[in-house]
C-alpha cells in the first residue's frame, strides 16, 4: 500500500534520483522526484519503483553528518531511522541524491537483474584483471605483422622506468612502428597521457594515419591556422593544452617564438621526435629546431629520438642526439670522442665470444676485463652454455659498462631474415651531347635534363619509361627524382605518349592531398606509377611495389639510400628492380658508374654515407667537370675515383662493423624474446574466449554482430544501442579477430582485448550497477538451498603512473555459499544455461532470509574474500621485489664503474619499491557483484 511521504525510486529511470509518493488515489500514483524537479504520474498496478528500504547498518549524509542507522522503526506506513546518539530521521527527510545501487543496497531493497548478467559482469572483471597484468599488455591492439625486433625493442624501452633512448634500426626495419608500440603499452599502461610527436612537415600525415589505422589512436595536427584558431579563443590561448595527444612540424615548431613557448607549457608525460638528424648541432652553431628540442627534453621525463644515421653523419652528429637524451652523461664532444674511441680497444673479440658456446681461458680473460674480476655472471659462464638469458644478462651488463649504455637500440639487416634482393637495372640510353663549359657539378647536374622542360616528350628518358610501362602492363612503379619541376614536367611528357593511371607526390600539394594520391597509389585498381619528388624519400613506405625508377641520381651516397629504402623494407614481398636510365658517356654516366662500380650501392644497402660524401664529394664534382668540359684524362680521372671510392666504402664497412655498432646490434634484438613475445600473441590471437565475449558484451551493449564472410564481421547501432561507442560508425564496421585477415584489408579493423571499442564496452559494464544484483531460480526438486554468489574485487589505491598493476591489478575474487554457511566457491553447484530468470520477492519477502540469512551470508562472502586475498597481496609483493631488487643491483653495481648512474635515478627506483611495498598490503576488498540463487522446486518458494 502506497503512503504520502514513502520514498521510491525509479526502475527504468534511475538517474532521476530518490522520490516521494504525493498521493495515491483512484489507482494512480503521482511521485515527485525533488533532485530533477520531476513528477511521475504512474499507474498503481503497474508502476515501474521500488520502495527504499534501508537497513540496521547502513549509513548515509543527513545535512553534512554521517548518519549510520543502528535502529528502525515504522510509523503509519513510513519508516523511521534511529543512530546510536538517538537522533531520527524521517523517511521522507532521506536525502534525494542517496545513492543506492550498490550490489548490497540494491539486494535488501529487492532490485534485481537478469541473472546472466552477473556472469558477464564477472567474466569483464576477470578480463580486465587479466590484460592489466599480462607480460603482452599494450601489444594486442596493434594492427601489425609479428615481426620479433619491433616487439622486443618496444618491450625493453617500454620497460623502462622512465624511458630516454634513441631508436636507430636500419631504413625499413620499422622504426616508426617501434615507436607506436611503446607509445600504446605506455599509454594504456596509464604511464602517460600527454604526448607530442614531432616530425618533419611531410610526414605529419603519413604518422596521423599509422597511429589511427594501426594502433587506433587519434591525434590533432597543429598547424598555423589551428594555433591561430585557438589563440583567438579568449578561454584558452594555447591550442596544445587542448588535446592529449598532438602532433606538430619540427619547422613549425621552431620557426616562431610564441609557438615555442606555447608547445614548451605543454606538460607533456612523452615526446617522440621523428627524422632527429635533421635538427642540427655544433659547438659553434644550434639551429632553433635543436633549442626547441632541447629545451623541451629538459622538462620531459620520457625522451624517443628516431634516425636511421646514427653515427654516419659523423661523431659530432651522433653525440648532438646523445646530450639531448642524457646531457649529464655525454656533456663533452672530446670527452665523448675519446671514449668512443678507447672502447672500440676495449671490446676487441668481442663477437667471436658472444658467439661462442662454452668460453675458454682467452675468452674468460676478456669477459674479466669488461666485467670486473668479482662480477658475479662470472661463475656462471665457466658453467653454463652461453645462450637464452645468460647471454642477454651479459649483453646487457657489458652494454650498461661499456659505449652508451641502454640508450641506442639499432636493428640492422644482418639479423633479419627474408629481405628481399636489389636488382640493378642499369638503362643506358643515347642522347644528343650537351655543352656544360664553365658549370659547376650541381649546376651541370641540374641541366641535364634541360630538354625535360621544353619538349618532355622526347626527353629520352621520359619515352623508355612509357615503352616499359606498356610493356609490364600488370606491374606497378614508384619514380623518384630530384624536384617538384620535374615531377610536372615527367607527368607531361607520359601524357602525351599514352593514357596511364598515375598520380604525382611532391611539396607543392597539400598534406591530404599527397595521401591520397599515396592511398591511389596502393590500391590494386589504383594509379600504376606514382612520380615523386626528393619528399617521397622519407618516411614513406611503398613495399607493395617492385619496380623503382631513378629518374635522377643524386649527389649523396646517402640519399639515395633513403630513396632505394622506399621499396627495400620490412614487408617487401619480393625481389626489388631497380631502375636507373641514363645517357651513355654523359656526366649521368660517372654518377651511375660511381654508385655501381664504387659504392656498390645499387646491390646493396649503403653503409655510412655521409661520411663517403664528405670525403669523396671534391673529387666527385671534380671528375663531373672534367667530363662535362671533355678534359683530358676525364676517364683516368674517373678510374681513380672509382677505385679511392670502392676501397673507402670497404673501409667504412668493416669501421662501422666493429665494437660499438656488433655490440648494439647484439643486445638490440635478442631472438629468444623477441618470438616469445610474438608467440604469445599469436597465442591470443587464436583463443575463441575473445569472440565469444564479444557476442555477449555486444548483445548487452546494443550492438547488432552479424557474419558477412569467413572471419569478417559487420558491427552496427542496433536499436537498443545503450550509448555512444567510440569507432562504432553508424553505417557500421567490418571487424575481424584474426590478424591475418585484418593485415590484408585496409576496411577491416582487428578487434583485440585492446580495441578502445572493446575497453570502453568493458568499461560502461564494470563501473555501472548493470549486473551488479541478480536473481536465479535452478530448478531442482531434490535441493532445498539458498546460494549466494559473489564478486569482490581486490583493489590497491595508486594511481597507474605508480605500475601497481604489473604487480597487482585489481583483482576479481569470486566465493560462493550456501543459507548453511557452507563454502561452496570450487564446487560445480549448477552450470550457467541451468539457471533461470524468477521473482525474487517471493524469497525476499520472506524475514528470515531478508533480516536473518542474507546479513550472515554476506559477512561470510567478505570472510572467505578477506581469506584469499592474503595469497594474492603475498603473490605480488614477491613480485615487486624480485623486480627491483634486480634493477637495484644493476644500477648500484653500474654506479660503481661509471659516474652517469646518478643518484636521483637510485633514489627514485628505490621510492617506487617503497611506495608499492606500503600500500599494497593496504589494498581494500570492495563488493562488487551479488547473486542469489534459489536452487530446488519453483513451487516450494511460495511455501
Amino acid at each position: 500500500m502506497y503512503r504520502a511521504g514513502q520514498r521510491y525510486f525509479s526502475e527504468s529511470e534511475p538517474e532521476l534520483g530518490l522520490g516521494v509518493v504525493l498521493k495515491h488515489e483512484f489507482g494512480n500514483l503521482e511521485i515527485l522526484f525533488p533532485a530533477t524537479e520531476t513528477r511521475r504520474l504512474y499507474v498503481s498496478e503497474s508502476a515501474p519503483v521500488k520502495r527504499v528500504a534501508l537497513r540496521i547498518g547502513q549509513s548515509f549524509d543527513a545535512e553534512g553528518e554521517d548518519f549510520k542507522i543502528t535502529e528502525i522503526r515504522e510509523e503509519d506506513g513510513n519508516f523511521l531511522y534511529i543512530n546510536a546518539k538517538g537522533q531520527e530521521v524521517r523517511e521522507f527527510q532521506l536525502p534525494n541524491h542517496l545513492s543506492l545501487s550498490g550490489p548490497e543496497d540494491r539486494l535488501m531493497m529487492g532490485s534485481f537483474d537478469d541473472p546472466h548478467l552477473f556472469d558477464l559482469r564477472r567474466r569483464t572483471l576477470m578480463h580486465q584483471s587479466e590484460q592489466l597484468s599480462s607480460e603482452i599488455y599494450g601489444f594486442q591492439g596493434a594492427r601489425l605483422d609479428l615481426l620479433p625486433h619491433q616487439f622486443y625493442v618496444a618491450d625493453e624501452v617500454s620497460s623502462m622506468a622512465k624511458p630516454r633512448v634513441l631508436l636507430a634500426d636500419e631504413v625499413g626495419l620499422g622504426k616508426t612502428i617501434e615507436a607506436g608500440l611503446i607509445l600504446h603499452r605506455l599509454l594504456l599502461r596509464g604511464d602517460v597521457t600527454r604526448v607530442l610527436i614531432l616530425l618533419p612537415d611531410a610526414l605529419q600525415n603519413q604518422w596521423f594515419v599509422e597511429m589511427y589505422r594501426k594502433f587506433n589512436l587519434w591525434f590533432s595536427l597543429i598547424d598555423d591556422e589551428r594555433f591561430k584558431a585557438v589563440e583567438a579563443n579568449p578561454d584558452n590561448d594555447n591550442p596544445f593544452l587542448d588535446d592529449p595527444l598532438i602532433i606538430c612540424s619540427t619547422e613549425y615548431a621552431a620557426a616562431s617564438a610564441k609557438v615555442s613557448e606555447a608547445i614548451v607549457q605543454g606538460e607533456w608525460d612523452l615526446i617522440i621526435v621523428d627524422e632527429a638528424h635533421h635538427i642540427s648541432w655544433r659547438p659553434e652553431t644550434v639551429s632553433n629546431e635543436y633549442l626547441l628540442v632541447e629545451e623541451l627534453a629538459k622538462k620531459v621525463e620520457r625522451l624517443v629520438l628516431l634516425t636511421a644515421t646514427p653515427d654516419q653523419l659523423g661523431e659530432e652528429s651522433h653525440f648532438a642526439r646523445l646530450r639531448l637524451l642524457d646531457p649529464d652523461r655525454f656533456y663533452d664532444l672530446d670527452v665523448f670522442k675519446n671514449e668512443q674511441s678507447q672502447y672500440r680497444d676495449k671490446v676487441k673479440g668481442l663477437d667471436k665470444l658472444l658467439e661462442a658456446e662454452k668460453l675458454d681461458a682467452k675468452a674468460m680473460k676478456l669477459c674479466e676485463k669488461l666485467l670486473g674480476d668479482q662480477h658475479p655472471l662470472l661463475e656462471r659462464l665457466k658453467k653454463e652454455v652461453l645462450e637464452g638469458q645468460l647471454r642477454h644478462e651479459l649483453l646487457r651488463e657489458l652494454i650498461d659498462r661499456h659505449g652508451t649504455s641502454r640508450v641506442i637500440f639499432r636493428n640492422t639487416r644482418k639479423v633479419m631474415e627474408n629481405f628481399p634482393v636489389r636488382c640493378p637495372r642499369p638503362i643506358g640510353l643515347e642522347a644528343a651531347d650537351l655543352d656544360f663549359v664553365g658549370k659547376e657539378a650541381s649546376q651541370i647536374l641540374e641541366e641535364s635534363d634541360l630538354d625535360l622542360f621544353v619538349c618532355p616528350e622526347k626527353n629520352v628518358k621520359v619515352q623508355w619509361i612509357c615503352e616499359t610501362l606498356k610493356e609490364k602492363v600488370d606491374e606497378k612503379f614508384l619514380l623518384i627524382c630530384s624536384s617538384r619541376e620535374k615531377v610536372e614536367a615527367i607527368e607531361q611528357g607520359i601524357r602525351q605518349h599514352m593514357e596511364l593511371k598515375m598520380a604525382v607526390f611532391h611539396e607543392g600539394l597539400s598534406l591530404n592531398q599527397r595521401d591520397r594520391n599515396a592511398v591511389f597509389f596502393s590500391q590494386d585498381t589504383g594509379a600504376r606509377l606514382l612520380i615523386c619528388s626528393e619528399i617521397g624519400s622519407e618516411g614513406r613506405n611503398f613495399q607493395f611495389c617492385q619496380n623503382l625508377i631513378l629518374f635522377d641520381l643524386p649527389m649523396n651516397p646517402g640519399l639515395l639510400e633513403q630513396r632505394i629504402g622506399r621499396l627495400d623494407r620490412i614487408g617487401q614481398t619480393a625481389d626489388i628492380q631497380i631502375f636507373y636510365p641514363y645517357r651513355k658517356s654523359s656526366v649521368e654516366s660517372v654518377l651511375a658508374d660511381f654508385y655501381s662500380l664504387g659504392l656498390d650501392a645499387f646491390a646493396r644497402p649503403l653503409h655510412g654515407g655521409e661520411k663517403m660524401t664528405q670525403e669523396l664529394k671534391p673529387y666527385l664534382e671534380e671528375v663531373i667537370v672534367q667530363w662535362a668540359e671533355k678534359i683530358e684524362g676525364a676517364s683516368e680521372a674517373l678510374a681513380e675515383l672509382l677505385k679511392v671510392s670502392s676501397k673507402l666504402a670497404t673501409e667504412t664497412k668493416c669501421q662501422l662493423e666493429e665494437g660499438r655498432d656488433h655490440l648494439l646490434e647484439l643486445y638490440s634484438f635478442d631472438p629468444e624474446r623477441g618470438y616469445e613475445i610474438c608467440q604469445s600473441l599469436r597465442k591470443t590471437d587464436n583463443e575463441g574466449a575473445l569472440f565469444k565475449y564479444l557476442e555477449d558484451l555486444f548483445d548487452y551493449l546494443g550492438v547488432d554482430c552479424r557474419d558477412v564472410e569467413d572471419a569478417v564481421y559487420k558491427i552496427e547501432p542496433g536499436q537498443n544501442l545503450l550509448c555512444d561507442l567510440p569507432g562504432l560508425s553508424r553505417e557500421g564496421n567490418l571487424i575481424a579477430t584474426q590478424r591475418a585477415e585484418t593485415l590484408q584489408r585496409e576496411d577491416v579493423a582487428l578487434m583485440t582485448w585492446e580495441h578502445p571499442l572493446l575497453r570502453s564496452g568493458m568499461d560502461i559494464l564494470s563501473s555501472g550497477e548493470s549486473g551488479n544484483n541478480c536473481f536465479a531460480i535452478c530448478v531442482d526438486p531434490s535441493s532445498r538451498s539458498i546460494i549466494l554468489e559473489a564478486v569482490l574485487v581486490l583493489e590497491c589505491l595508486l594511481p597507474a603512473k605508480s605500475g601497481v598493476n604489473r604487480f597487482l591489478p585489481p583483482t576479481p575474487i569470486f566465493v560462493r555459499v550456501d543459507h548453511r554457511g557452507r563454502n561452496l566457491s570450487t564446487e560445480i553447484v549448477y552450470e550457467e544455461c541451468d539457471l533461470e530468470l524468477g521473482d525474487p520477492m517471493r524469497l525476499m519477502d520472506k524475514s528470515a532470509v531478508k533480516e536473518q540469512l542474507l546479513p550472515e551470508m554476506l559477512r561470510i562472502t567478505q570472510k572467505l574474500a578477506q581469506e584469499k586475498s592474503v595469497k594474492i597481496i603475498d603473490e605480488a609483493q614477491v613480485k615487486v621485489k624480485a623486480y627491483f631488487a634486480s634493477e637495484m643491483a644493476r644500477l648500484k653495481d653500474l654506479q660503481e664503474k661509471n659516474s652517469f648512474i646518478k643518484d636521483e635515478e637510485i633514489n627514485d627506483l628505490n621510492n617506487a619499491f617503497e611506495l608499492l611495498m606500503t600500500e599494497i598490503p593496504k589494498s581494500r576488498i570492495r563488493q562488487d557483484a551479488l547473486r542469489l540463487v534459489w536452487k530446488g522446486s519453483e513451487n516450494y518458494l511460495d511455501g
